[in-house]
Order: C-alpha cells, then sequence, then structure tokens
C-alpha cells in the first residue's frame, strides 16, 4: 500500500477545484465572520453592563501601567465574573451562529473560539487581571467554543435527519 505525502494530496485536491469548493470556502469564511462579528458584539454587551454596574473612577486615564493596575486593584471581583461571562457567551454563541451558518462541521466554531481568545488573550496580556481570572479565563472560553460549535453541529445534524426521514416518509406516500 502507497502512502501518499500531504504534498500530494493537496496537489490533487487544488487541481480538482471547482466552483462548488470555492462556494464552500466563501461560506465558510463568511460564517467564521459572522461569527466572529455576532462575539464580539456580545462580549461588547456584557463589558458595557459590566461597566455601568462597576464604573471606574473618574479621573482614570490608563495611559500608564501603574494606572492600570491601580484601577485593577479597584475592581470588585464581581466585575471580573461579568468579563468572563461576557467571553464565554461570546464565544459560544459565536461559535454557533459559525457552525450554523457554515453546515460544512464544527471546525468554524473552532476558528471563531481561537480567535476571539486570541483577542482575550490580549486584553489579559496588557491589562493586569488577578491569578485566578487568568487560570479560569482561558478553559472557559476554549469549553464555550467547543460546546458552542458542537451545539451548531448538533442542530443541523438533527435537522438533516428529519430532513431525511420526512423524505423517506414522502417516498413511502408515493
Amino acid at each position: 500500500m502507497a502512502q501518499t505525502s500531504f504534498s500530494n494530496v493537496m496537489r490533487r485536491w487544488l487541481l480538482e477545484w471547482d466552483e462548488e469548493k470555492t462556494r464552500r470556502a466563501l461560506v465558510s469564511t463568511l460564517a467564521v465572520l459572522l461569527g466572529l462579528l455576532l462575539g464580539m458584539v456580545l462580549q461588547t454587551i456584557f463589558k458595557e453592563v459590566g461597566d455601568y454596574l462597576f464604573p471606574p473612577p473618574p479621573l482614570l486615564d490608563m495611559v500608564t501601567p501603574e494606572e492600570r493596575l491601580e484601577l485593577m486593584s479597584t475592581i470588585p471581583s464581581a466585575a471580573f465574573v461579568i468579563t468572563l461571562v461576557s467571553w464565554a457567551v461570546g464565544a459560544l454563541f459565536g461559535a454557533y451562529v459559525a457552525v450554523r451558518v457554515a453546515k460544512t462541521g464544527q471546525y468554524p466554531g473552532w476558528i471563531v473560539g481561537i480567535l476571539l481568545f486570541a483577542g482575550d488573550l490580549i486584553i489579559m496580556i496588557t491589562t493586569p487581571h488577578p491569578m485566578w481570572f487568568n487560570l479560569i479565563s482561558v478553559p472557559l472560553v476554549a469549553v464555550s467554543a467547543f460546546v458552542g460549535a458542537w451545539l451548531g453541529y448538533l442542530v443541523l445534524h438533527q435537522q438533516y435527519v428529519r430532513a431525511q426521514r420526512r423524505a423517506a416518509a414522502r417516498q413511502e406516500v408515493a
């Protein structure tokens, strides 16, 4: 049995490129962008709710690292919990929508989760957070994106099964 290399498989796949592959690639890309947009909007909405419930001090500019550290020391734990929930909800629903729109599997949801987590990681690096927050946020966002992608795929699969059953029932009647 001859083994094929990755480059040979890719070459064969690209040579067999057709309009259907182009359509699927475009739909998947747009699904990821839509999921990313939805996730970011949800994160922003939750962050604004958190800022409304726990407003920052009025004269804090947050330009220097010392000012950022001062702000983080005055924020109550409940505000960090709201941030965690916003990140989890954004990843969950962003991944869910990406999978539902793409209809190609779970990978668009995983991509959305990775991109949202990258943005969250930048925030964690640039603004000091408590250690418990850093330890909880990493698995929470990953699990949320995975669950969102899984739920989206589960709903798609259930729709496919129902459509197959309806088609079989129509054939039996006819």
